[in-house]
């Protein structure tokens, strides 16, 4: 199903890539290694920016290849993203997990402490690999 979408890369840095499909407005972004604090938080400001701009309705984002950020980036995230993103159009995000259970528990955490902060209008799902991640965003429904 990723073959189908038709995207185009808006941004590709040493840590960070993002890919953009216009006709799904989904945004796939994808993570890697150990990013430092600055860069990370302005990596995440400018998806953030991305996200309203596009007017994007569906995220994949891939950590599988992302070392968990340390806990003040984490609570950094939660705190600053939700905010910016609670008015967004931003409908599912479709997140791929490492098998790294101590990296599965630390996006969870953002996520969790992003649910404290704000009554959060889009769905979260974790998946392990991209595609039934994407049938998900695209139709709303888990691969049987």
């Amino acid at each position: 199903m990723a073959e189908l979408l038709e995207l185009s890369v808006v941004y590709d840095t040493k840590f960070m890539s993002m890919t953009y499909c216009e006709n799904n407005k989904l945004l796939w972004g994808k993570w890697i290694g150990a990013i430092p604090s600055d860069i990370l938080r302005k990596e995440m400001l400018h998806t953030c920016d991305f996200l309203l701009e596009k007017k994007v309705e569906l995220i994949l984002t891939d950590y599988s290849r992302l070392q968990p950020p340390n806990m003040s980036d984490q609570v950094w995230i939660a705190e600053n993203t939700t905010r910016r993103l609670i008015n967004s159009a931003i409908r599912r995000i479709a997140s791929i997990q490492s098998f790294d259970l101590i990296q599965q528990q630390v996006m969870d955490s953002i996520i969790t402490r992003s649910y404290k902060i704000d009554s959060i209008p889009w769905v979260v799902q974790n998946f392990i690999s991209v595609e039934p991640a994407i049938h998900w965003l695209l139709t709303g429904e888990d691969i049987s």
